[in-house]
């Protein structure tokens, strides 16, 4: 549910920054074309539309965000990461949102350091108390116990739980690390 919220929002900020009131069936740019198909689910179009966009060198950056939801809706993480990557390099807002998909691309890669970068440069990205911000500072705890490094896990876990105490699941997580 998480994630088809997070993809809806960012669908609608591409939507808004492109220019686009709403997804109409004629579009009057590569982008336009490759949102509604995102929205549609027809991800090899949307990625074709996108890469368009690229060709024409419009909103380049854009496209290369496109094209990384795309391939995130597919599963293929090792793309989408690069696709993401390409979209910073191509001048899109530094936002949560991206590098939770960076961070996320990387942890499903094994990339366990590179998911920990992303996670805490998305933490900084977010606001203090956004929805998003939590779940990126559980999924450092996560991250640190995956690569068993307990004494990291611990000290989070006790930052987390003072800032949420409200979230079950972090007190069960913190009695599991309280016996390493």
């Amino acid at each position: 549910m998480k994630r088809r919220l997070t993809i809806g929002i960012l669908l609608g900020v591409l939507c808004m920054q492109s220019g686009c009131a709403k997804i109409q069936e004629y579009f009057e740019t590569p982008l336009e074309e490759g949102l509604a198909y995102l929205k549609e689910e027809k991800y090899s179009e949307a990625i074709a539309s996108f890469e368009a966009s690229i060709d024409k060198q419009k909103d380049v950056g854009e496209a290369y965000r496109g094209i990384g939801i795309a391939y995130w809706e597919q599963e293929n993480y090792q793309q989408a990461e690069e696709a993401f990557t390409d979209a910073l390099l191509n001048g899109v807002d530094k936002t949560g949102t991206l590098y939770n998909f960076l961070a996320i691309c990387d942890w499903k890669e094994q990339d366990l350091d590179g998911a920990l970068q992303d996670f805490m440069t998305g933490i900084r990205c977010e606001p203090e108390g956004s929805e998003l911000r939590q779940e990126m500072e559980f999924n450092v705890i996560c991250i640190y116990e995956e690569k068993r490094d307990w004494s990291n896990a611990k000290a989070r876990m006790e930052e987390y739980i003072a800032a949420y105490p409200e979230d079950e699941q972090a007190q069960k997580e913190a009695e599991f690390l309280r016996t390493r």
